[in-house]
This record gives structure tokens, C-alpha cells and sequence, in this order.
């Protein structure tokens, strides 16, 4: 009876040991699949060709530039209000600019409490939904928006919706720092 009991547990053990190689693998498979998401997403993002007249930006004034549209985004309650209700473009191309210019130049906003600003609909979005949008925003940006754009004319390019702003600004707040640690 102790052999069979023995054998038994060996059995339990290569088992285990099979389970947790397997668990592994499929862990480094996802962490490898997340890396080429992150690649392709930086790629992406690098073919994002902005005007000249925000290309020319340094990082202080577009931490000031940002601050002042986080400041507008916060005074217009978005958090209240419904995903559907925010496809009206508000928004202008130099203020989506200004954004994508950030995500160039590296760069992230931070803002504590982010949840008190943006729809729950919007705040419990993956990283990887949310990067989807991303990219729907970042096709429209380099179909619709023509680099020999000066400052007056992106600014009455009037073709960015709410929803737009808040998925651009969210993804910088709350996942942009974790992106930098592939």
C-alpha cells in the first residue's frame, strides 16, 4: 500500500509540474503578445505625421498647452454624461495636436482622481480597448488633418468629438507611464 501511496503522490507532483509549465508558457506567451501589441501600437503612432507648427512645440509649452485643455475638459463635465450624447465634434485639431504630441514626445499628464473626470464607461475600458480607439483616432488624425496646417486653421478644424478627447487624455493619464515598462 505505501508503494501505490508513492506512486500516487510522484503521479500528483508530475501533474502539478506539468500544470505550472503550462501556466508559464501561456504567461510568457500573453507578455509576448502584450509587448508586439505595445510595438505595433508605438509604430503606429510614429506614422502620426503632425503639422509643423506643433511638431515645433517644446515640451514646456506642451505641458502648458495641456494643462489648459485638461482644464477644459474638467470644466465641461464629461463624467456625467453618456458616450452616445458625445459625438458632436467640440473639439479642434489643435488641441487633438497637442495630445498626440505628448504621446510623441513620450510624455504623460498626471492627474490623481482621473475617475472624478471621465465616464465610467470610458474609465473601465481595458488598456488594449482603449488602444484600439487610439488608433481609430490616430487614422482619422492623419486622414483629416493636413501637416501644412498653421495654428489659426487647426484651431477651426472643428472635427473631434468629446468622446475622442476623453479616450486621447485618458490613455495618456492612466496608462501611459505602464506603457514604458516593456
Amino acid at each position: 500500500m505505501n508503494l501505490y501511496m508513492l506512486i500516487g503522490i510522484v503521479l500528483i507532483l508530475i501533474i502539478l509540474m506539468l500544470f505550472t509549465l503550462k501556466i508559464l508558457k501561456s504567461n510568457q506567451e500573453n507578455k509576448h503578445s502584450n509587448e508586439e501589441g505595445k510595438i505595433e501600437f508605438k509604430r503606429k503612432l510614429l506614422k502620426v505625421n503632425l503639422p509643423n507648427v506643433v511638431d515645433r512645440l517644446s515640451k514646456k509649452e506642451l505641458r502648458e498647452l495641456a494643462k489648459e485643455e485638461l482644464s477644459t475638459y474638467k470644466a465641461l463635465d464629461y463624467k456625467n454624461k453618456l458616450l452616445k450624447d458625445m459625438v458632436k465634434p467640440e473639439w479642434h485639431s489643435w488641441q487633438v495636436s497637442i495630445i498626440i504630441k505628448m504621446y510623441k514626445e513620450d510624455m504623460d499628464i498626471f492627474m490623481p482622481n482621473y475617475e472624478n473626470y471621465f465616464p465610467k464607461e470610458l474609465v473601465d475600458l481595458s488598456v488594449y480597448s482603449l488602444e484600439y480607439k487610439l488608433h481609430l483616432i490616430f487614422d482619422k488624425y492623419n486622414k483629416e488633418v493636413p501637416i501644412t496646417g498653421n495654428k489659426k486653421y487647426l484651431k477651426e478644424h472643428i472635427i473631434w468629438t468629446s468622446k475622442d478627447m476623453s479616450i486621447l487624455l485618458l490613455y495618456l493619464i492612466k496608462y501611459k507611464k505602464d506603457e514604458n515598462k516593456i
